[in-house]
């Protein structure tokens, strides 16, 4: 996967070792694993009365499983130039995917740790998930006609009805550098500076609930 639209995603396609092309064996940035899209248009069955004939009901359901991503030191560990790519040790014992699920704290960064300078982080590419989306489109039309050739039709329509919040990446990088004793400058020994907002996720990827209405013209 490329680091272009949804196939970037939050995901690497630079190698970090070219001379161990394994250790970029993973998840595309946009494997989905789950993906459902499904609709429903229902006419509704009220005769009789001009006013309640001709209502139509329409639904739009969504729902996906999240994207792979990949966690990130925040600078360049290794001195290979590549500070956007590098990759932290995975503790021992923990999950290479150590999803918490909270939007304060999607993942646990204390599953990870910066590796020694001047070496790459064990860590495999795009191991954790993403969150999920879920998606509810309803509309409620009427059609009225005017003449043989002309019909008017009012529409009532609501995105994201349930009001469901459909959270972004959270925030990739661990460290916000490495950790220097005093006189130190460079690429230091340290265990590095932990990153407060590493896990935190602060957008989301589809808008609040919101309704429209609308009068169509049809001839």
């Amino acid at each position: 996967s490329v680091a272009y639209g949804l196939e970037g995603n939050a995901a690497n396609s630079q190698q970090l070792n070219p001379y161990d092309q394994t250790t970029e064996k993973g998840f595309c940035g946009f494997d989905v694993r789950h993906n459902y899209t499904g609709n429903v248009v229902y006419l509704l069955p009220f005769k009789g009365n001009p006013l309640v004939t001709g209502w139509q009901v329409s639904l739009i359901a969504s729902a996906r499983t999240g994207q792979p991503f990949t966690v990130l030191t925040g600078f360049d560990r290794a001195s290979i130039g590549g500070a956007a790519t590098s990759r932290p040790n995975l503790v021992a014992g923990a999950s290479t995917n150590p999803i918490l699920g909270r939007p304060e704290q999607w993942y646990d960064p204390n599953a990870f740790s910066l590796q020694a300078p001047g070496t790459l982080g064990n860590l495999a590419r795009n191991t954790l998930r993403g969150p999920s989306l879920v998606g509810f489109d309803v509309s409620l039309a009427k059609t009225f006609k005017i003449v043989e050739k002309l019909n008017a039709q009012f529409r009532a329509e609501a995105f994201n009805l349930a009001n469901h919040p459909n959270f972004g990446m959270p925030v990739l990088t661990l460290f916000t550098g490495p950790s220097c004793a005093a006189g130190q400058t460079g690429n230091c020994e340290g265990p590095g500076i932990r990153n407060p907002n590493a896990g935190r996720i602060t957008s989301t990827i589809t808008t609040s609930r919101q309704f429209q209405f609308a009068l169509k013209l049809m001839f």
